[in-house]
């Protein structure tokens, strides 16, 4: 079985995925006409407070800086929350499904962390690692990887889908297509 890749490459790639959804998708969501009339509350200083949570959910960042921890933590709450993440995957289906996909992709790795981390037994982890990867890295139907992770990292993945880990999906959820940003 071919060895890992080191965690720092897996890390980097993470960074480059949440740069994308952040600096392209959501900037774009949050600017269109149907977001800014539904969250254009007004009102009392408790409804423009919520309205200003609300907008603390994304951390923007430009092109030459990079995602911290507390980004990753806020857009890892988010994507989470199915109230703040079912209008976003609106949006992005009306753009480009493959984002939507990208989405779900990276809720789907969450979730696998989050039982890998509760140490749920091996033939769970095992089984939810096969599915992420039947469904978004080697799927049977065209084409054959659905994210937008370049077909090398899919396939490092598949070689090493027995290992039980959980950072086996790190390099393919920080993963950023340079073109598409």
């Amino acid at each position: 079985m071919p060895p890992r890749p080191p965690s720092p490459v897996l890390l980097e790639v993470q960074k480059h995925v949440l740069h994308r959804v952040v600096s392209k998708w959501v900037k774009q969501y949050r600017s269109t006409e149907d977001y800014q009339r539904r969250h254009d509350r007004g009102g009392s200083a408790l409804n423009r407070r919520k309205v200003n949570d609300n907008s603390q959910s994304f951390v923007f960042v430009d092109s030459k800086s990079r995602a911290n921890a507390h980004d990753m933590l806020q857009l890892r709450k988010t994507l989470l929350d199915p109230a703040k993440v079912e209008p976003l995957k609106r949006y992005a289906r009306a753009k480009n499904e493959r984002f939507v996909r990208d989405i779900e992709f990276w809720i789907e790795v969450q979730r696998y962390k989050d039982i890998h981390h509760r140490h749920s037994s091996t033939s769970l982890i095992r089984k939810k690692i096969d599915t992420i990867i039947d469904c978004f890295l080697d799927s049977t139907v065209f084409p054959k990887v659905q994210v937008s992770v370049p077909g090398d990292i899919a396939h490092k993945i598949t070689e090493v889908r027995y290992d039980l880990g959980p950072y086996i999906f790190r390099q393919a959820q920080k993963y950023r297509h340079e073109g598409s940003v």
